[in-house]
């Protein structure tokens, strides 16, 4: 069975359209806030998780850089889940967009993933450039029930050249880079 499919009949994600993609639209990570900026770390990946219903190729891969550091540039990737829901082998680093250039920048990818979890991320290098971010609690991500810090992905420090693999996250995120693929 798959991560979005029931063996009593029941409804799945798919029944909701969660992981199903049209043809030359955009989508992100699965949570549910409002766009919002986040001052990147150097070197700290940051993914959050990106459900698949359907086999989808994917063209493009996009970041948003709404405050420039000179020299600093955002890699880009996608990872597939452990099984465990947390990232990690790497299915695609797709290298970077200029982190001084402020504006929503695409990579050409051709990367199909079929059903699944996967996590789609980003690690700002060279320089701390300003993101677009989301940030939401995620459900399946736990946390202390006294805390009031809200986790949405994973994330890895000392990610200074190409992205890791496997992810093998250190810790729980509470804000991530906004990151998008668009559906072929």
């Amino acid at each position: 069975m798959g991560i979005y499919q029931q063996s009593d009949g029941g409804l799945s994600a798919d029944s909701f359209g969660v992981g199903t993609f049209t043809s030359g639209l955009y989508y992100t990570q699965l949570i549910a806030a409002g766009d919002s900026t986040l001052v990147t770390t150097v070197n700290l990946l940051v993914v959050a998780r990106f459900p698949v219903a359907r086999t989808t190729t994917f063209d493009r891969i996009v970041g948003e850089v709404t405050l420039g550091a000179v020299g600093s540039t955002v890699r880009l990737g996608i990872y597939a889940d452990t099984g465990g829901h947390k990232p990690g082998a790497l299915v695609l680093d797709a290298g970077t967009i200029d982190g001084n250039t402020l504006s929503p920048q695409e990579i050409t990818i051709s990367q199909q993933l079929v059903p699944g979890l996967y996590w789609v991320g980003a690690v700002a290098q060279g320089g701390t450039p300003t993101v677009r971010s989301k940030s939401l609690l995620d459900p399946s991500i736990g946390q202390a029930a006294n805390t009031s810090f809200q986790r949405t992905g994973y994330q890895r420090s000392a990610v200074a050249a190409g992205l890791p693999d496997p992810m093998a996250p250190a810790e729980s995120s509470s804000a991530i880079p906004k990151v998008l693929l668009r559906a072929a």
